[in-house]
């Protein structure tokens, strides 16, 4: 068992066991079609790490300020974990949930253009552009912050249908498009890959077995983000 804490800040201390830093500087960059890659693919990069790398039977991904909690509030145990996933396939955590759908809230936040060419590949194949309107017109509540803690086969699946469809989407979206925009709306495939975990688990693969677990959120520019960062021995 591994989870892997992504973090792209100065590096945290030591982690207990099954937490493992996966620092930015550690992982290979991703490469789009159009040499895309680094924060353009936001913390994806750790995700294309683990898809390539890990062996573990069980795998998890948490963030140096997002990471899930047991009742307690704390971190869980190895056994905890594996108690969890007796009964289950991949932990996440607690949905967010939205005064509007999903792809209402998308397009409010970011440029709509770049959901309209994912819905696209969507449809070309899968052919299932009326099942991703339908999830995401319908939908209000977000598995949030591109987190878990999984077996191996189950999110080692997820990776093989997104990397295809992100690859595919740097066909797309230039990097002349995305250097115009404010970095924030640089980092799409983050966002977007945020939205189809939720599509991937919930529709793609319904008979997934899922737990959830409370969040740790800490958001970005708060003056805690430097002060309050992922638990460690020292």
């Amino acid at each position: 068992m591994k989870i892997y804490v992504y973090n792209y800040l100065e590096p945290l201390g030591q982690l207990m066991h099954p937490y493992y830093e996966l620092h930015q500087d550690q992982v290979t960059i991703l490469n789009g079609s159009n040499g895309l890659g680094g924060h353009y693919f936001s913390d994806l990069n750790g995700d294309y790490y683990i898809f390539k790398n890990a062996k573990e039977d069980i795998v998890g991904k948490m963030q140096y300020r997002k990471w899930l909690k047991n009742k307690n509030g704390d971190l869980f145990s190895e056994q905890e974990i594996r108690d969890l996933l007796k009964d289950n396939d991949i932990i996440f955590g607690r949905p967010f949930k939205w005064i509007y759908s999903l792809y209402a809230d998308y397009r409010s936040r970011h440029p709509v253009e770049d959901w309209q060419k994912l819905r696209e590949i969507i449809q070309m194949l899968y052919n299932a552009g009326e099942i991703f309107d339908t999830f995401f017109n319908s939908m209000d509540t977000l598995i949030p912050c591109n987190i878990y803690i999984a077996k191996r086969k189950a999110i080692i699946g997820y990776y093989e249908w997104l990397f295809p469809i992100l690859g595919m989407l740097t066909f797309e979206i230039s990097r002349d498009t995305l250097e115009k925009r404010e970095f924030y709306q640089q980092r799409v495939f983050g966002y977007l890959a945020e939205r189809l975990l939720g599509f991937y688990f919930l529709v793609a693969v319904p008979q997934t077995k899922i737990a959830y677990a409370d969040n740790n959120f800490i958001e970005a520019g708060n003056d805690k983000e430097k002060k309050i960062r992922f638990p460690c021995l020292s």
